[in-house]
């Protein structure tokens, strides 16, 4: 028996040599026990376990669990059911039915062995480690199933346990401390997040020192907390205190100083400070060039950040090319990094998109949706986020059916795993409003769009760049239902807020800008509409080109403020030309060019 045992482990620890090859080992280990022993013996179910140990590190879950499951049956016939070894067992089978995805499986495990182990987790310091580790397992499966209530009460109770047992501000009470912070943000309740972070940093602190890895990753996740919560002017000012220890400790060419730029580069975007974020973006890429060299795995990230903040600017024709080499940067590496490429891709299906290649889009972006679901699972948040980028090129493109249906999905996925009141789900919900509004359904328009901005005034704050899109939105279903007074005034105010907030030649504010001038139109303004649209039409060629989709729609709105001024030739002129645009760039058959079809043969009209 010794002699067995000692060969199980002796394989087991060839593991990070070759894990293929360990794992046939062990196989053909435990298939000579069961034919000499058989199944039920005790050394049978010893290597049993080791096995499934070594598939669980293999990410292997579903054999894993299968050979959990048969060690527990052979537990509960030996030793019975309320045997703490048995109980251990049954969490281990319940962790590896989480890693397999097969969450609903792993509560119905793991709810009544926490229930049973309840009497053993005061008996020595290994029980109660196991016990705070099984309540772990439970939390994040009911968060993965959407019971967020009770993955928050789970984590507060384990947050206690810990404390209970191990002591407060002990390595063990901090991590379940920075498990309930995290819960808490993934349930979106973010103020009660930033709460929990703050209180855990000065733990942290005392036990690592300010500039630990632990530390920093504490630091880092109050960031993201801040940033979701729209507190965007304290997540900037906590990411360049990150910055600035980086630099103290490490100096300007260390990886990690160049991942606090990188965050620090993400919440000035957040932030809407821009030019911030591209400059340090591109401080970042010159450096990774520098001092990693261009065949380095990082040089597709960094161009990856710079690529999306260029695109976020409005400066498509610099973004694209960055994102492009960001994808051949990483598919030349000798392990390519798939999640990495299809991210990088999907960055670049947005930037298409927004350039009117709307086909490309499409199927980049359709690409992404099933790379996600098959690695990760439907109802993973990078899947539904994928689906989401779907939706939004569907809208793109005319499809309007399709990405109503996608988006109304993705609105459901989000109420259902984060809650109503997370940022994303208000994001999704802002892109569904923005659908309606694009298929003319506007009292759906108005009731969405409504709801939406009221929820993200409240959770995000008025100064949050996702606000001001969707009080534009909210404005233009005002403005097409041919609420005039109030539109024309939420415009106004957006108009103002996007400039202040964000600068005068970004999108979102050439785009309120856009529908401001519609208003002027419609409200028997003309001189201020047209002033108003010629600014916004001289900017978009000046920021993103003359063949941008939103440079054909604000030649749209121009030539229509031109009509109504009186000022024919020159409307005729323009809808003329925008029309031939719009046929090569967008396609004979897209909706948008049915509608300027129409307005020149009405201006031809007279």
């Amino acid at each position: 028996m010794t002699g067995i045992m000692q060969t199980s482990q002796r394989v087991t620890r060839r593991l990070g040599r070759d894990t293929g090859q360990t794992i046939e080992l062990q196989e053909q280990n435990l298939a000579r026990l069961e034919r000499r022993h058989g199944p039920d013996h005790l050394v049978t179910d010893s290597v049993r376990r080791d096995l499934a140990e070594v598939l669980n590190s293999a990410r292997r879950f579903q054999r894993a669990a299968e050979l959990y499951e048969q060690s527990v049956s052979y537990q509960v016939r030996t030793a019975g059911q309320e045997d703490p070894v048995t109980i251990s067992m049954q969490m281990k089978l319940a962790s590896a039915y989480a890693n397999a995805d097969q969450f609903d499986r792993a509560i119905a495990v793991a709810e009544p062995n926490l229930a049973r182990w309840r009497h053993w987790q005061d008996a020595d310091v290994r029980a109660g480690r196991e016990w705070t580790q099984a309540q772990d397992t439970l939390a994040a499966c009911y968060a993965r199933v959407g019971r967020q209530d009770e993955m928050t009460a789970m984590l507060t109770q384990n947050l206690a346990d810990c404390e209970r047992i191990f002591g407060p501000g002990t390595d063990r009470s901090l991590r379940a401390a920075e498990r309930l912070a995290e819960g808490l943000a993934y349930a979106g309740c973010l103020g009660e997040a930033i709460d929990a972070y703050r209180r855990l940093l000065p733990g942290r602190v005392a036990m690592n020192g300010p500039d630990d890895s632990q530390t920093l990753s504490c630091r880092g996740k109050l960031i993201r907390a801040y940033s979701d919560a729209g507190r965007l002017a304290e997540a900037c000012a906590e990411v360049e205190h990150l910055l600035a220890s980086r630099l103290r400790v490490l100096g300007p060419d260390d990886r990690e100083t160049m991942k606090a730029r990188h965050k620090l580069g993400r919440a000035c975007e957040e932030a809407g400070r821009l030019d911030d974020a591209i400059a340090l973006h591109e401080q970042n890429l010159s450096d990774a060039l520098r001092v990693l060299g261009p065949e380095h795995s990082d040089i597709s990230l960094r161009r990856a950040d710079l690529g999306w903040s260029y695109r976020l600017a409005g400066r498509l024709a610099d973004a694209v090319p960055q994102l492009e080499q960001a994808i051949t940067a990483a598919l030349q590496q000798p392990q390519p990094d798939n999640r990495r490429i299809c991210s990088c891709r999907e960055k670049l299906a947005v930037s298409y998109f927004e350039t009117a290649k709307s086909a490309e889009a499409i199927s980049l972006l359709q690409d992404a949706a099933d790379f996600w679901e098959q690695e990760v699972g439907p109802d993973n948040l990078s899947t539904i986020t994928a689906r989401l980028n779907l939706g939004v090129a569907y809208r793109e493109a005319g499809r309007l059916s399709e990405a109503i249906a996608l988006c109304v999905q993705v609105v459901a996925s989000h109420q259902h795993l984060l809650g109503p009141e997370h940022p994303a789900t208000l994001v999704a919900r802002s892109h569904l409003a923005a659908c309606h509004l694009a298929a003319a359904d506007l009292a759906a328009t108005t009731a969405e769009a409504g709801g939406t901005l009221a929820d993200m005034l409240r959770v995000l704050g008025p100064d949050n760049p996702r606000t001001l899109t969707a009080r534009r939105i909210q404005a233009v279903g005002w403005l097409d239902s041919g609420r005039l007074t109030e539109a024309t005034e939420l415009l106004e105010h957006n108009v103002a807020e996007s400039r202040r907030i964000l600068g005068p030649d970004r999108p979102e504010t050439l785009r309120s800008q856009s529908q401001l001038a519609r208003a002027y139109q419609g409200a028997c303004r003309p001189a201020e509409a047209v002033a108003l649209a010629e600014q916004v039409v001289t900017a978009w060629a000046r920021v993103g080109g003359t063949e941008l989709p939103d440079t054909l729609e604000s030649r749209d709105t121009l030539a229509l403020a031109y009509q109504a001024a009186g000022r024919l030739a020159e409307a005729i002129g323009l809808l003329e030309r925008n029309l031939a645009d719009s046929i090569r760039l967008l396609g004979a058959s897209h909706p948008k060019i049915a509608a300027r079809r129409h307005h020149l043969q009405r201006a031809q009209q007279g």
